[in-house]
């Protein structure tokens, strides 16, 4: 399947005024080898109030393989930009779905939760994409590798990627493994520049860190 539009900014999916968001994307994408392009998502965050930022996105990738999206703009919603989502089938150490994604020329900002998180998944690509000045009520890290609840994040690649002006973290890495990212900036974010908690085998190179209000790494 394949779902295009004229470009972001010209084709706009957005979420009308007094809409009830919690736990509705604008976009759930439920079947592997879907490619999303030229779009922007507007979950216009200022005429609707969710409960629950931490269950509603623009777009949600669930559980699917060999999805593509490209420059696509996701902005202004009361949870994440984008949230990609893989789920265990045999337990913490068994097979997510979630595998051999990628993420190109996007752009995450104004949400009131994370620019992007990643809650498990495998073989996954963020390259030459922008997340910035997410910020709210909510914890706002501008993309947040988070593996709770069994799920599992491994082999992630972030390379030429912007972090900034996020109220909390530019990147955050939870429990990942085998994540690098590269040739990417991380500045003026509200806490770490880029923070990795119990992550095994994790790296930052060849980028800039600077004017966080906490650790650059």
């Amino acid at each position: 399947m394949h779902i295009t539009g004229f470009g972001r900014g010209v084709t706009v999916i957005k979420w009308g005024d007094g809409e009830s968001t919690d736990a509705t994307p604008l976009m759930s994408v439920t079947g592997n080898g879907c490619t999303i392009e030229n779009l922007t998502f507007d979950g216009n965050r200022a005429n609707n109030s969710p409960s629950s930022p931490g269950q509603v996105h623009n777009l949600r990738i669930l559980s699917v393989n060999e999805v593509t999206v490209r420059n696509v703009e996701a902005r202004s919603h009361n949870g994440d930009g984008i949230c990609h989502t893989g789920d265990t089938v045999n337990g913490a150490s068994g097979d997510v779905g979630g595998h051999n994604c990628t993420y190109e020329s996007i752009y995450c900002w104004d949400n009131n939760r994370h620019g992007m998180a990643i809650s498990g998944g495998r073989s996954i690509t963020v390259a030459n994409s922008h997340f910035f000045a997410n910020n709210g009520t909510d914890v706002n890290d501008g993309v947040d590798v988070e593996t709770a609840s069994g799920r599992h994040a491994e082999d992630l690649a972030f390379d030429g990627c912007h972090f900034y002006n996020n109220d909390w973290n530019g990147i955050k890495i939870d429990k990942g493994i085998d994540e690098v990212v590269t040739n990417s900036t991380s500045r003026g974010n509200g806490q770490n520049g880029v923070m990795m908690d119990n992550a095994v085998e994790c790296k930052f190179t060849s980028g800039i860190v600077k004017n966080n209000s906490n650790d650059g790494v």
